[in-house]
């Protein structure tokens, strides 16, 4: 049964913060806090033209790239 656009936007909000948090974790090891929120945007940038993208498409389509893109980002 397909996700409606509510519930994935749900899921994708809390899985970004989660990698998002991750991401800074591991970069604060070797960049300054600036280099850190400059790719951190960056990421959140093409994220999101990712995602909307795909809901663009057939949601048929959509649906399967978003729960394989969230299997992904869950792992």
């Amino acid at each position: 049964m397909p996700l409606s656009d509510k519930s994935l936007g749900k899921i994708k909000k809390t899985l970004e913060e989660k990698y998002k948090a991750r991401l800074r974790k591991n970069m604060a090891e070797i960049a300054t806090f600036d280099e850190v929120m400059f790719e951190t945007d960056k990421i959140d940038e093409k994220m999101r033209q990712y995602f909307e993208a795909k809901r663009l498409q057939n949601y048929s389509q959509g649906y399967y790239f978003a729960v394989g893109l969230l299997k992904q980002l869950y792992d």
